[in-house]
């Protein structure tokens, strides 16, 4: 599989925070840069205002 990017651009988030769940069983993956899910396929990317949750070895066949 490829990797896959999917960006959040916020602006002004101020004291809040970007969450990252996993749909098909509302799994949290990461709040702000703290990563919780144990799969190594997941990374946490912060430039700015741009959050992108960077996922290793994406399969368009397969759901998150």
């Amino acid at each position: 599989g490829e990797n896959a990017f999917l960006e959040c651009i916020v602006k002004n988030l101020g004291n809040n925070s970007i969450s990252w769940l996993r749909h098909s069983n509302i799994n949290l993956l990461s709040v702000g840069k703290f990563k919780y899910s144990q799969d190594p396929r997941y990374q946490i990317l912060h430039n700015n205002d741009t959050w992108t949750l960077k996922v290793f070895y994406f399969n368009k066949l397969r759901s998150l």
